[in-house]
C-alpha cells in the first residue's frame, strides 16, 4: 500500500501464522484489523466523491455514512466484549 512515498508490506511464513494464531489475543487483533480496514475502505469511497454534487456522489456519500455508522457500532460492541474478556483473563492471571 503506497502512502506518501512509503510502502508498507507484511511478510510471514506458515510457521509465524501458526505461532501467532495460537495466542489467545490473535482473534481480537484480527477483528480490530478488519474493523479498521472496513472504516478505511468506506472513508476512501466518501473521499472519492468530495467536491462532486451529482446524484451518484450524494448517494455514495450517504451510503458511506450509513456503512461507517454500522461499522462503528459493531466495533464499539466488539471493544466492549473484548474489555470483558481481558478483564476476566486478568482476574484469573491467564494473560
Amino acid at each position: 500500500m503506497k502512502d506518501d512515498k512509503r510502502v508498507r508490506q507484511m511478510f510471514g511464513t506458515s510457521t509465524v501464522l501458526k505461532k501467532s494464531s495460537a495466542d489467545k489475543r490473535f482473534a481480537s487483533v484480527v477483528a480490530r484489523a478488519r474493523a479498521a480496514n472496513a472504516l478505511n475502505s468506506a472513508n476512501s469511497l466518501m473521499a472519492f466523491t468530495q467536491g462532486k454534487d451529482t446524484p451518484a456522489a450524494l448517494r455514495d456519500r450517504m451510503n458511506g455514512h450509513f456503512f461507517i455508522s454500522g461499522i462503528l457500532y459493531e466495533t464499539l460492541r466488539l471493544i466492549r466484549k473484548m474489555t470483558r474478556v481481558v478483564a476476566m483473563q486478568a482476574s484469573t492471571n491467564i494473560v
